[in-house]
Parts: structure tokens; sequence; C-alpha cells
């Protein structure tokens, strides 16, 4: 397990201007800037060194999930318009990018994947907290055009990833407010476990190098673990 001293408060947004209202879904551009929704529709990006934030552009709704595809362009996961957004970070053009197909919509879409070489979008759908539901969305990246791609009935479908290319994978819990690491053979470790004020309720994760941010969904902040190799490394 790292110890305690790796994690620390990357930026705290209580008193920032703006302010960092209830991150979850967090994403690193090409540049290395932190991008983070906010619980009434903020996308923000914070300096690559925490010095500073600012609102880059808003869907008035509940920002969840957020992904880069290799353009630069930042989909976001929208709960309260249950709709997936696409930002072009050079502009700063905010589209309304897909909200279902095939006579369908997305109830709660939650975390979205970016999947290059088949240039196409997935989208995991929570469908209902007390209900179960489909499922999967997958949308081209261009035109947006598509439909439920896992049909059958899951129980608040989240976070999702690829099939590994990596020598990791990391688990983000909600409750209890811990970091996981799994290994190949399944095996579950804990990787860090802080006091709450410095990892509280992460529900995204993202790296940076070999710096691990998480967006902390009760606290106003950003975390950072430093995270070496070394030490992750799976069997």
């Amino acid at each position: 397990m790292l110890p305690l001293d790796s994690a620390e408060v990357f930026f705290d947004g209580i008193f920032s201007e703006p302010r960092l209202r209830h991150p979850e879904g967090i994403a690193i551009d090409a540049d290395g800037d932190i991008w983070c929704g906010g619980e009434t529709g903020e996308i923000y990006r914070i300096s690559a060194d925490g010095s500073g934030i600012e609102t880059v552009a808003s869907t008035e709704g509940f920002i969840l999930g957020l992904a880069f595809d290799d353009d630069q362009n930042l989909y976001a996961c929208d709960m309260r318009h249950s709709a997936v957004f696409r930002l072009d970070t050079g502009t700063g053009r905010l589209v309304h990018f897909a909200n279902g197909g095939g006579g369908s919509e997305m109830r709660i879409p939650n975390f979205p994947v970016i999947d290059s070489s088949r240039n196409y979008l997935y989208v995991s759908d929570s469908y209902d907290p007390n209900e179960k539901g489909p499922g999967v969305w997958r949308f081209d990246l261009e035109s947006g055009e598509g439909g439920l791609w896992y049909d059958r009935a899951m129980i608040f479908a989240n976070g999702m990833a690829l099939s590994p290319d990596k020598d990791y994978l990391y688990v983000a819990c909600y409750e209890p407010s811990r970091m996981y690491r799994v290994s190949t053979e399944r095996e579950i470790h804990l990787l860090i476990d802080p006091m709450a004020h410095t990892l509280c309720h992460p529900t995204n994760c993202a790296f940076r190098g070999e710096e691990l941010f998480t967006s902390n969904l009760v606290r106003w902040h950003i975390t950072r673990i430093e995270a070496r190799s070394e030490v992750l490394t799976l069997p």
C-alpha cells in the first residue's frame, strides 16, 4: 500500500473563483491540464500546476464522466439532460452530441470511453439507482449516430475501460473512500486509504505520467497521488 504522504490535495476549490462545484468526472488533456465537471453543468479546466481554474463551458446540467478523443474534443456525460455533449477545446464550442438511438434514449449517461481505432464512443448508462436496465451505448465519433450496444440489464453501470493494453488497472471506490489496484490475476489490493479530507468519495481517476489524479465527489477539490511505477507494476 502507498504511504499516506503520497496523496495530497492538488487543488482546493472551496474558495476559488470560480468555485469547484462537486467534481465527479476527470480527464487530462495533451498539455497536462486537468478537466472536471460541476454540479450545475460547469466544465472546468485546472492549470497543469494547479495555480488556477476557469469555467470553459456549461451545459447547465450535471456533469458526470469525461473523456478526450485524439483531436482533444472533450465528451461530457450530463445526468440532468440525459445526453452526451462535445466540447471543442480549441474554440470553446459546446454542442449536443448524442442522447440515444434506435428509438430509445439514455437515462443516466455516466462514463464515456473513446475507441479511436474504430471511431466509436462507448457510454455506460446507469439507468436507475433502484432498477436494473440496459446498458452500454455506442456512437460514431463523427456523426453521433448510434444506439444500444449492450442491451442486457445491468445494475447501475458506471466506470468502464477497454481491454487492458497497459500494465495496471485502478479502481476508484466511492464508499469507503479508497483506491484499489487490480492484478492480472484479478487479485484486489488496497492501494491507498488516506484521511477523508484528502480522498473523499473518489469517483473518477486519470493518469498524468506517474501522477494519479482523482475527483472527489463530496469535497471541493482534486487529489494528486504520486503513483510510482515500481510500486504499481503488476506481476
